[in-house]
C-alpha cells in the first residue's frame, strides 16, 4: 500500500464528539480511490439487478436477429454463459446443466494459467456437449461448470496442488427477489445478516411484492465522487436546515421532528431512517409496517418513507407507492464521478403516477445532484487536502457513521 495511505492519517474515532472526518482528500484522490476498490468493493455485497441483465444483447452479437433476447434470458438456459462488465472486471455468469440443484456461478472471466478470457464473446450458448465444461481458447484448460479443474495439455496428471491452481476465481453469488449479490473477496458479513434489519421491516408487506417499472433516468453519470453520494444519503441536516426545505420541498411533507435515523448494534452494514408525513393519507398503510412504527400519542400518523442504506453503496428506498433503488456505483480510474443506477419497482400503480407531486421523487433527485455538483467543483481545487471536518454530535451521527464504515472497512 502506498506510504500515504498510512492508516494513522484516515483514522475516524467511534467517539463522535473526539471524530474528525476522513481528509477532504479522499473525493479526488485516485490512490485512495483505488484502495477502497482492493478492500471495500472487494469484500461488501454489491447488488446488481437482473434488470440490467434483460438489456437486449447487441442484435450483432444474435444468433437470430429476429428473437429479442437478454442475458437474462440466455442465462436461463441450462449450459449457457454471459460476460457482464462489473466494476471494469469482466464477470462471467455460468448456468450448470445439472437441473438437480440450483447452479448459477460467478467467474472472473480470467484463465487461472496465463490470463486469457475465458469467454470472449458477450454471449456463449455452450449446447448439449460443452454446457457441462469451459474451456480457455489460448491453452485448452477445461473447467467443470462450478469452475474446478478438468483438464489441461501441460499437466495430464496434476497433483491436487496444481489442480487446485488451475481452477477458475470464483466468486460468492446470493440471490434475493429480482437481486443478485456478489463479493468478490471475503464477505465482511453473510448477506442474510446484512439484509436482516430491513427483512424484518417489511415483512408485513404484501406477498407479491413489487413488479418492476422502467423510468427514465436508469443509469446516468454524476458528478462526485460515490462516497459525496453516500455521505450525502445518510445527512439529515440538508434535509431539516437546508436544500430540502423549500416551498414544496421535503420540509412541507415531513413532521420534522420525527425524523429518526436508526443504527443496528449488531448489524453495522445497514442504516435506516424515516418520518412521518405531514398528511396521513402520504404515508404506509399501518397494516404494512412493524407495530413500532405506530405513535400511540398520534395514531393518525403515518410513516412518509422507510430510507434504508446498505453500505457500502446501495439505498433501499421504500414509499407506499412501491421501491426506489439508487446503487452508487464508482467508475474505475475516474475519481470525480459516479455512475449511477435507479430502478423502480412498484406496489401501488396509481400511487406511482403521483410520485413527483406526493413523494418529490424527481425534485429531491435535482436538488441533491445539484448540491453536489458545487460540492465537487469545490473539491477539484484540491486546496488543503489534508484538512478535515468535525461532526455535530445529534445531528450529524449518519455521516459520522459513513466516515468510520470507510475507515475500518479500508484499515482495518
Amino acid at each position: 500500500m502506498n506510504d500515504r495511505l498510512n492508516a494513522s492519517l484516515y483514522f475516524v474515532d467511534p467517539d463522535i464528539k473526539k471524530a474528525q472526518s476522513l481528509p477532504f482528500s479522499v473525493f479526488w484522490d485516485a490512490e485512495f480511490h483505488k484502495h477502497a476498490f482492493e478492500t471495500i468493493f472487494t469484500n461488501s455485497w454489491l447488488c446488481f439487478p437482473k434488470q440490467i441483465l434483460r438489456r437486449a444483447v447487441d442484435i450483432s452479437e444474435r444468433e437470430d436477429p429476429s428473437k429479442s433476447e437478454t442475458y437474462l434470458d440466455i442465462l436461463l438456459i441450462r449450459g449457457n454463459e454471459v460476460l457482464w462488465d462489473f466494476l471494469g472486471e469482466g464477470i462471467l455468469l455460468k448456468r450448470d446443466t445439472d437441473t438437480r440443484k440450483s447452479s448459477l456461478f460467478c467467474f472472473s472471466n480470467r484463465c487461472p494459467h496465463m490470463g486469457y478470457p475465458m469467454l470472449k464473446q458477450r454471449i456463449n450458448r455452450a449446447g448439449p456437449k460443452w454446457g457441462k465444461y469451459m474451456q480457455c481458447g489460448q491453452h485448452h484448460l477445461t473447467v467443470n461448470a462450478d469452475g474446478t479443474f478438468k483438464s489441461h495439455p501441460a499437466w495430464p496428471n496434476p497433483d491436487a496442488k496444481t489442480r487446485k491452481t488451475l481452477c477458475l476465481t470464483r466468486y460468492d453469488l446470493e440471490e434475493w427477489q429480482d437481486f443478485y449479490f456478489i463479493c468478490r473477496g471475503k464477505p465482511a458479513a453473510p448477506l442474510n445478516n446484512v439484509l436482516k434489519p430491513m427483512l424484518d421491516v417489511i415483512d408485513c408487506m404484501p406477498p407479491d411484492w413489487f413488479q418492476y417499472e422502467k423510468n427514465a433516468n436508469e443509469q446516468r453519470i454524476l458528478d462526485g465522487n460515490w462516497m459525496l453520494h453516500a455521505q450525502n444519503y445518510m445527512d439529515t441536516l440538508h434535509i431539516k436546515e437546508g436544500i430540502h426545505t423549500g416551498e414544496g420541498g421535503l420540509e412541507g411533507a415531513l413532521i420534522m421532528d420525527s425524523y429518526t435515523t436508526e443504527f443496528f448494534a449488531d448489524n453495522p452494514f445497514m442504516t435506516l431512517q424515516w418520518a412521518y408525513a405531514k398528511n396521513p393519507e402520504d404515508g404506509f398503510d399501518p397494516k404494512f409496517l412493524p407495530e413500532r412504527f405506530h405513535d400511540p400519542s398520534h395514531p393518525e400518523r403515518r410513516v412518509f418513507a422507510l430510507w434504508f442504506f446498505q453500505f457500502p453503496n446501495i439505498t433501499w428506498n421504500f414509499y407506499p407507492w412501491g421501491l426506489s433503488l439508487c446503487i452508487y456505483m464508482p467508475i474505475p480510474e475516474d475519481v470525480d464521478h459516479t455512475e449511477l443506477f435507479w430502478f423502480h419497482y412498484v406496489l401501488d400503480q396509481e400511487k406511482y403516477s403521483e410520485r413527483n407531486t406526493r413523494w418529490l421523487s424527481n425534485l429531491v433527485d435535482l436538488e441533491d445532484t445539484d448540491a453536489l455538483r458545487l460540492v465537487n467543483r469545490t473539491l477539484r481545487g484540491h486546496a488543503r487536502p489534508w484538512q478535515r471536518s468535525i461532526f455535530g454530535e445529534e445531528k450529524e451521527k449518519g455521516p459520522h457513521w459513513f466516515h468510520k464504515m470507510v475507515y475500518e472497512m479500508m484499515f482495518s
